[in-house]
Formats: C-alpha cells, structure tokens, sequence
C-alpha cells in the first residue's frame, strides 16, 4: 500500500516538475517594447486632453478680451500655438495606435518563432535597441545644452 502512494506520488512529481509548455494567446502583453509604446501612447491621451482644456480656455479669453489690445493679440497667439500643440498630438496618438497594431502582429510572428525554437523571447537585446533609440529620438537638439561649453580665464597681458 506505501509502495503504490509512493509510486504514484513520484509520479505525480515528475509529470509537475517536467512542465508541460503551453503557446500564450497574448504574447504582446509580455514585451516590454509593447507596454512601453502603450504607456506613451495614454501619456499622449492625457496631454491631448490637457491641451483641449487649454484651448477652451484660450476662447474664452480671446472672447473676453477688447479688440486692439495686447490682450487680444497674446489670447489669440496661445490659442494657435495650443492648436498647433493639438494636432501634434493627436498625429502622434495615431502613430501610437498604428505602431502597437504593427508591434501585436509582430510579436506573434516573433513568438511562434522563439516558442518552435524553444528559445527566449522577447529578446532582451531588441529591447535595448529600443531604449537606446527612444534616447536618441528625446534627446536635445539644441547643441549649446549639449556640448559643455568651456570656460576661459582671463590671462594678463604681457605688453
């Protein structure tokens, strides 16, 4: 009788401890590249309604200013630069949308490989890729913030 509990325990241990692999539906919820773009894209959404809420208030402004003034001028210069900041936003909230569909496709395809390979996935190095882009593309463009300016001492004259 201890034998067979025995056996059968052993059993039951070896079958749990070999692991059975089971293909995830949803592998684009495990890359770190796809929650990345995720977060930035509802990071946008939030700024998007930031800004509609600044341009509300810019109307109003524009409204309750008089005519003539440097009042009216300056509402009216916040209200197109707010616009503007608008529809920049909302070109890179449909970028967001579009680059997650392409990168859910992606990561099935990139999934289905690893996972028939039985390799890692995601690929850490893809990731670092991504990181060392997404710097480079925030990076400063202005070249005085970047490149440390060096100083100069006044030295006497020898005349």
């Amino acid at each position: 009788m201890i034998t067979h509990i025995l056996t059968i325990s052993l059993a039951v241990f070896f079958i749990a401890s070999s692991g059975c692999r089971f293909k995830n539906s949803s592998p684009h919820l495990l890359d770190p590249i796809y929650l990345d773009l995720e977060k930035e894209l509802r990071a946008t959404e939030q700024q998007i309604g930031e800004v509609k809420k600044k341009i509300e208030s810019a109307k109003d402004d524009f409204g309750k200013s008089q005519p003539r003034t440097i009042e009216r001028v300056n509402s009216m210069n916040d209200l197109g630069k707010a616009e503007k900041m608008l529809i920049r936003l909302q070109e890179m909230q449909e970028f967001y949308n579009i680059r997650l569909k392409r990168r859910e496709v992606e990561d099935k395809i990139n999934y289905e490989k690893a996972f028939a390979d039985n390799a890692d996935w995601p690929d850490k190095k893809e990731f670092e890729a991504y990181l060392v882009n997404k710097k480079l593309m925030n990076a400063s463009r202005n070249w005085n913030l970047r490149v440390p300016k060096k100083e100069v001492k006044d030295t006497p004259n020898k005349d």
